[in-house]
């Protein structure tokens, strides 16, 4: 389903586009920024504080090292850092373009209504990902960056 904005006021307007504009520049910075230097190489290093403390992997740990070799074409490489690229990159793909058909259109395909169901399923994902990546099996070695 298509959203039309150009009927609302243009105030509201001027404001959602801008909103648009502000998540495609931070997309556009964090992408460019990992086209051209690897995280590993960064000079700014922010540790995980979890990981430093306890030595446990949180669900974000390889996210940054995960989206430079997929931005680089290294699909695989990308998704054995962090799985959950895989749930989340699809979405940011549609987001963007959706932002950018607002921009330019003011028209954009409606959102999903994500209910509570939805919701509690994603948050699950992740606390599963973060369980099973700190299990000392081998089993589940692949979810460890």
């Amino acid at each position: 389903m298509i959203v039309d904005y150009n009927g609302i006021g243009s105030n509201l307007l001027r404001k959602r586009k801008f909103r648009a504009a502000a998540f495609l520049f931070a997309v556009a910075a964090y992408s460019f920024t990992f086209l051209l230097m690897n995280p590993v190489d960064f000079p700014l290093k922010i540790p995980c504080v979890l990981y430093e403390v306890t030595g446990l992997y949180c669900p974000g740990c390889g996210g940054n090292r995960g989206a430079y070799y997929i931005l680089h074409g290294d699909i695989l490489k990308g998704l054995k850092n962090n799985l959950l690229l895989l749930l989340f990159i699809p979405g940011f793909v549609f987001a963007s373009i959706n932002e950018i058909m607002l921009l330019f259109s003011g028209k954009q395909f409606a959102y999903p209504d994500f209910n509570h169901r939805v919701f509690y399923i994603l948050v699950g994902i992740i606390l599963l990902y973060w369980v099973l990546r700190n299990l000392p099996f081998e089993w589940f070695s692949f979810l460890r960056p």
